[in-house]
């Protein structure tokens, strides 16, 4: 039985003038009973379409790419659909458009795969960005496989077009009453609508539970409290930290402070073998570390001396020991390091209900992960000004530098929602000077009516 597969792999790349090793997706097909592959001329796709693109993202189109085409393998194995015949003569060349409208539609099934609005959406332009290589690649052709596309320029922030126009792909799945109509999740769903309501994700703390929190993990969740702590204090993903090693440290006590070389050691550390959770995103040096309670540095020295004891451990090369490993002595994965945090976080909400069931009951009503840590780091440096410039105002430049993020977009976010909080802060507080000036004037603009009322006698 053959089946396509995203590949991730390292190779060599030859373009520049220094040899360099990167990680490359590929698109395979491999058969499931004997476990061999080769590479699928569908990688041309990814290499085209997605040259731009992180390896994480190009997983994410490959994976897209590989379950639509898999889907319609297993209709091809069942025999019952009308629309596998074309599929059965030509292959790839067969292609309609009604066959991505039945695969968006199996996916927004309510019961079966409980697919949000959003993923169904990023698929449905995954699928049209594929549908697009291949009519241009001569392999699809004809009205009924076709995707058409219009100019369209950007709206300006003054209110004006921009000059240049891009080029825009038209969904064929929106109009109802067609056979291609693609009935997606609702935006917001309900009980009623069949489908399960998705938490929303937990976008903070407050103060005091975030104190309580990095104080259960120090007390009760020893193994993984360096790796919480590293999350919180310096805003690092879950894949930067399993990817750390001893020598990527460098301590300032003096200023109670850590900084952190972070690279993609995936190669050295796991193998060959990656998971998205492993991953690092941007690499980079000098990655802040902050102590914001005064345990930073007694939560290190007590994980890198229980490192030290540990007999299991095997890697003794320098420059490549692992900072963080499992119950075996290798280095811990992501996937391994999340479901331990996973863990720890239902313990704590347990642990929480005891003294403050409110904050339980709060806590359980978000998703929430590893991630967690990088807003609630965020979010607290915000709030005590870390990043703010020298008028005193948040810095988008200066909060990005921090998160460690190539762009400033995703640090705006944070800083237009500080923005707005400060200003409704600033007209409570004005509104509340006002009613306490116009309590003091009442008196006097009694007496002044009074003498008015007098002197018009």
């Amino acid at each position: 039985m053959i089946r396509y597969k995203p590949k991730t792999e390292v190779i060599k790349d030859f373009s520049k003038y220094n040899v360099f090793e990167k990680k490359e997706v590929f698109i395979v097909r491999e058969d499931i009973n004997t476990g061999v592959w080769i590479p699928s001329q569908l990688s041309e796709y990814l290499r085209v379409y997605c040259n731009n693109d992180a390896p994480r993202t190009k997983d994410l189109k490959a994976r897209t790419i590989c379950n639509f085409i898999n889907f319609w393998l297993d209709k091809v194995d069942e025999n019952k659909d009308p629309d596998i015949n074309i599929l059965k003569e030509k292959g790839l060349y067969g292609l309609k458009l009604v066959h991505a409208a039945k695969y968006l539609n199996y996916i927004s099934g309510s019961i079966e795969n409980q697919n949000n609005y959003a993923t169904v959406k990023k698929k449905e332009s995954i699928i049209i960005d594929f549908y697009y290589y291949l009519q241009n690649k001569g392999v699809t052709k004809g009205k009924d496989a076709k995707i058409e596309t219009k100019i369209m320029r950007k709206k300006l922030a003054n209110g004006k077009e921009s000059k240049k126009g891009d080029l825009v792909k038209i969904s064929p799945f929106n109009e109802k009453g067609s056979n291609l109509y693609v009935m997606f999740p609702p935006k917001n769903p309900t009980a009623e609508s069949g489908y399960k309501r998705r938490k929303p994700k937990l976008p903070d703390m407050k103060t005091k539970i975030f104190s309580l929190f990095l104080e259960y993990v120090e007390n009760e969740a020893p193994h993984i409290a360096f790796q919480v702590f590293l999350q919180c204090m310096g805003g690092l993903r879950c894949g930067e930290v399993v990817n750390l090693t001893v020598e990527d440290i460098t301590v300032e006590r003096s200023k109670n402070r850590l900084f952190l070389n972070i690279q993609d050691r995936q190669v050295e550390l796991f193998g060959k073998k990656t998971s998205l959770n492993s991953e690092v995103k941007f690499e980079r040096e000098n990655q802040v570390v902050f102590d914001f309670n005064n345990r930073l540095m007694h939560v290190m020295d007590r994980h890198l001396k229980t490192l030290a004891n540990n007999t299991k451990v095997k890697c003794t090369k320098k420059n490549n020991r692992p900072l963080f490993v499992n119950e075996y002595g290798k280095p811990m994965t992501g996937d391994v390091y999340r479901k331990l945090f996973n863990e720890m976080r239902d313990k704590f909400i347990d642990w929480l209900e005891d003294d403050k069931p409110s904050a339980a009951k709060e806590l359980q009503d978000y998703e929430w992960s590893t991630h967690i840590g990088r807003h609630l780091f965020t979010n607290y440096i915000i709030k005590m000004g870390i990043a703010d410039n020298s008028l005193g105002e948040p810095d988008a430049k200066i909060l990005a530098a921090l998160r460690g993020d190539t762009n400033i977009n995703s640090a705006m976010a944070y800083i237009s929602k500080k923005a707005m909080l400060e200003a409704v802060d600033r007209n409570i507080q004005r509104l509340s000077r006002l009613a306490v000036d116009y309590d003091e004037l009442l008196p006097q603009m009694s007496a002044f009516r009074n003498l008015s009322d007098v002197e018009v006698d």
